[in-house]
């Protein structure tokens, strides 16, 4: 039996990408914000240890800790490793999602103003917070969205220049591997061959639960043992409305030819069939890569699969 998986095990390709893309629309007031937000997360994290484990908790070497990752700039490899892992794991979570748009001697400082003081205020930092995060989701997010786009372009436009990558007019990006036990059909199954999708968390999925994107280029591609693609989430939400017009469109056919055979005095006592609500607007998806290979007893698949890989 042909069997198909989506595999992210596999290395990713050695894109050329720099350390930072611009800062569009950061002001000042964006990094306070930023900074004041790490400070309550850290003072509260603080708090909770101190209830937690009580005379037990070391408050200065958890501070001496999470200053060493934060003033350096750089996620610790190892925060296992550290003098106080709590501390190396909150700074790395820090630096992960919110890397050089804060500035950590702005955070230090007033982490050691209010660290003698901060359980009398911890009342109010639940709402400090809440009104920080609104904010951030108003004027930060977008910058993140921004980024993220035109790092994806980034990354399409150097995989482009690959000579054994395809592009696409939708968009997407694929490669493939050549190989004896060429896979003809990814749509497919016939009585002597079963296809079947395999995902991380059901192990056996049908064709029409991959990306519809892949669904609706699967007779352009050409045979191979594997095929990897990498697509973007504007070409996937231009073939998901794609099928949704073809659908409609569908529909409307069938009612008119339904009306077409109904007598002239009972046309119009036919209801109209209900329009769907338009979709609220999605959030932006990142850059995805997913293999798709065959796994027989002569050839056998020797990494397991895995869930569809994000590339950003």
């Amino acid at each position: 039996m042909n069997i198909f998986r989506l595999l992210s095990g596999v290395p990713l390709i050695a894109f050329t990408a720099p350390a930072t893309l611009p800062a569009q629309n950061m002001t000042p007031e964006i990094r306070q914000d930023i900074a004041r937000l790490l400070t309550l997360q850290v003072l509260t994290h603080i708090g909770e240890l101190q209830e937690t484990l009580g005379a037990a908790f070391q408050k200065i070497l958890y501070v001496n800790t999470y200053r060493s990752i934060v003033l350096s700039g750089k996620e610790c490899p190892q925060p296992e490793a550290t003098a106080c892992p709590a501390a190396a794991i909150l700074a790395n979570k820090q630096l992960h999602r919110y890397g050089g748009d804060f500035e950590g001697k702005d955070v230090m400082t007033s982490i050691h103003t209010e660290l003698d003081t901060y359980d009398l205020n911890q009342a109010t930092y639940q709402s400090e917070l809440e009104l920080i995060r609104k904010r951030l989701r108003e004027h930060y997010l977008p910058i993140l969205k921004q980024r993220e786009l035109a790092k994806e372009r980034q990354l399409l436009r150097i995989n482009a220049t690959r000579p054994e990558v395809t592009v696409l007019p939708n968009g997407i990006q694929f490669e493939i591997e050549p190989g004896n036990q060429d896979i003809r059909d990814i749509s497919r199954s016939t009585s002597e061959t079963g296809i079947t999708f395999y995902t991380r968390i059901t192990r056996d999925i049908q064709f029409d639960a991959l990306p519809e994107s892949i669904r609706q280029i699967a007779d352009q591609l050409p045979p191979a043992s594997s095929w990897t693609f990498y697509i973007p989430y504007e070409a996937e939400q231009a073939a998901e409305e794609a099928g949704r017009r073809a659908a409609q469109d569908m529909a409307t056919r069938r009612e008119e030819r339904l009306q077409q055979l109904i007598p002239d005095h009972m046309r119009n006592s036919r209801p109209a069939p209900p329009t769907e609500a338009a979709a609220p607007p999605r959030e932006r998806k990142p850059l995805l890569r997913l293999k798709v290979w065959k796994d027989t007893p002569e050839y056998p698949a020797t990494v397991r699969p895995d869930a569809i890989e994000t590339v950003i």
